[in-house]
């Protein structure tokens, strides 16, 4: 989260290629429309540590209600339900914008506590499944439960959904895919970045650290 008068980037923290270089330049410009940099921009006061909790506690909410409210707009007007799912829709793509800048974007490297970031990885992966829950009910498929283990199994790439034949079933199935899988990979990039940090190879001494395995 970023600010207009923010102080000059370090060069440590641009990538030297162009073509990296531009797509977090792009994912930076994306970042001022987001939700949580409007609050930010319009209540300093929110800015804290325990924001980001609050923010994704919040969606987590919005997200469920939605999909348990889908036993009333299951059978509503298409239109109704292309209203319904631009929330949801607009979360996924605020989700994955974050976790490509997280495997682009070098300030994360400088700046960012990686067991902060499993945790929230943990929370965004629900997340996506709620999202993927509503899209698949929004397009006609299962119930308020097999849709929401069927994205469970999209999210953690298990499976697909017994049923996908309709354009927009198949659409939707293809946007959790990519975007689980974005975050899988901003996952194991941090893992083995935080792996690299607290652990070093070294011969085997008697009595030297707690354990050694």
């Amino acid at each position: 989260m970023g600010s207009d008068d923010a102080p000059p980037v370090p060069d440590a923290w641009i990538n030297p290629d162009p073509g990296v270089s531009r797509v977090v330049a792009a994912l930076d410009f994306l970042e001022r429309y987001a939700l949580y940099y409007r609050l930010l921009s319009w209540f300093p006061r929110l800015k804290s540590p325990a924001f980001a909790y609050w923010y994704v506690f919040a969606w987590l909410s919005v997200l469920t209600a939605g999909l348990a409210t889908s036993v009333w707009w299951f059978s509503a007007p298409e239109w109704v339900r292309w209203l319904l799912v631009v929330a949801p829709v607009y979360r996924l793509a605020d989700v994955v914008r974050w976790w490509q800048d997280l495997l682009l974007d070098r300030h994360h490297y400088m700046v960012l506590s990686f067991e902060r970031n499993f945790l929230f990885l943990g929370l965004n992966l629900v997340e996506l499944a709620l999202v993927g829950a509503i899209l698949l009910r929004a397009t006609g498929t299962g119930s308020v439960e097999a849709s929401f283990f069927d994205a469970l199994y999209l999210v953690t790439q298990l499976g697909l959904p017994p049923s996908i034949d309709s354009f927009w079933s198949r659409t939707a199935v293809g946007l959790i895919e990519v975007g689980s899988l974005i975050l899988l990979l901003g996952g194991l990039a941090a893992l083995v970045h935080l792996l690299g940090r607290k652990m070093r190879e070294a011969a085997w001494e008697p009595g030297d650290g707690p354990s050694r395995r």
